[in-house]
Formats: structure tokens, sequence, C-alpha cells
């Protein structure tokens, strides 16, 4: 039933199924499950190639979702970084990691700013790049604290990142919201 969902959605949007195939498991997971949430509850009536807002609310429904997908991201290098930090060369790499995915996160914020959004959802995003900021320097900091050996065990980096972890939170509350509503505004017009 999913393929033949995503294989109407592919005719009726215009959007080329390699742009589904390109996303992550879980945002793919989440996107595909948003069109056959809307085109089930729309009994098969909106075409979202001529429907805008229903397209609009999709996108920022899909970004919202990379969002979380990223932080959560972010989260477990900034973990994993700090795992053994006796060995340097495994940490850095983690620390590579999480700064790639950390560029990643960045671009998917300004890339939903991008977005035509409601008021409160700009105002969600604009609390996600604030609390982004925060998280950022946290993180930066503690792994310069663990580079400069004022922090020599996993236990007092964690202690130490524990500051900024609302932060990251919030990102998460904040992108889950948008995406909630995004989807309840996606099944109210169909």
């Amino acid at each position: 039933m999913i393929c033949v969902l995503t294989q109407r959605f592919q005719v009726g949007s215009g959007i080329r199924m390699n742009r589904i195939e390109a996303m992550s498991p879980s945002t793919r997971t989440m996107a595909i499950a948003a069109v056959c949430i809307a085109v089930a509850l729309g009994g098969f009536g909106v075409s979202l190639a001529t429907n805008r807002p229903v397209e609009q609310d999709f996108e920022l429904s899909e970004r919202a979702a990379r969002i979380t997908n990223l932080v959560l991201q972010v989260r477990r290098f900034e973990k994993d970084s700090f795992v053994d930090l006796l060995n340097r060369d495994l940490s850095a790499s983690y620390a590579k990691k999480w700064d790639d995915s950390r560029a990643l996160l960045s671009d998917a914020i300004a890339r939903t700013n991008e977005l035509n959004l409601s008021e409160q959802d700009r105002h969600a995003l604009r609390q996600i790049a604030t609390d982004y900021r925060v998280y950022v320097d946290g993180y930066e900091r503690v792994l310069s604290m663990i580079r400069s050996g004022q922090i020599r065990t996993a236990q007092q980096a964690i202690e130490r990142l524990s500051l900024y972890e609302d932060s990251a939170h919030r990102m998460q509350a904040n992108s889950a919201a948008i995406n909630a509503r995004a989807l309840r505004r996606i099944y109210k017009m169909t």
C-alpha cells in the first residue's frame, strides 16, 4: 500500500521518487506517513501540485522531522566523543562526526527558515536557532576543556555539558511541535 501511495504522490505532486529515497530512513518513514495520512484522509481527492498550502506544510513537516533527527544525531556523537577520552583518536573521530552533523543541522534550520511560516512556527524556529547556538557553544567549550586537560573523564564532560542539555531538548520539542502543526494543517486541508 505504501508503494501505491508513494507512486500516487509522485505523480500527483511532481516530486521525483529519488528525492524521497535520498532522505534518511526515519525522515523517509515520517514523510511517507504524512503523505499516507493526508492522502487517505483526503480520499485521494487532493492534488498536492495544485494545493500550495498542503505542499508548503508537507515541506515544513519534512524539514522539521529532519531537524529532530539531526538533533538526535548530534547528541549521539556528543556522547560518543566523551565515552573514551583516553583514546584521543576515537574521541576526535566522533567530534568530527559531531561537527559534520552540526553543520547539517545548521543548514536544516536555515533552509526551514526560508519557508513561508506561520507566526507560531517562525517563533518556534527562532527558538530552535537560539537553542542551537547555546548547545553548540556549550559542546565546543567542553571539548576545549577536554583538549586543555581541564576535563579528564567522561563523567566530568557529561556533567559539564548537562548545563546545555535543555537547549537540545527544546530543539527536539520545538521541531516536533512544528511538525505536528504542519501535519494537522495538512489534515484539515484534505
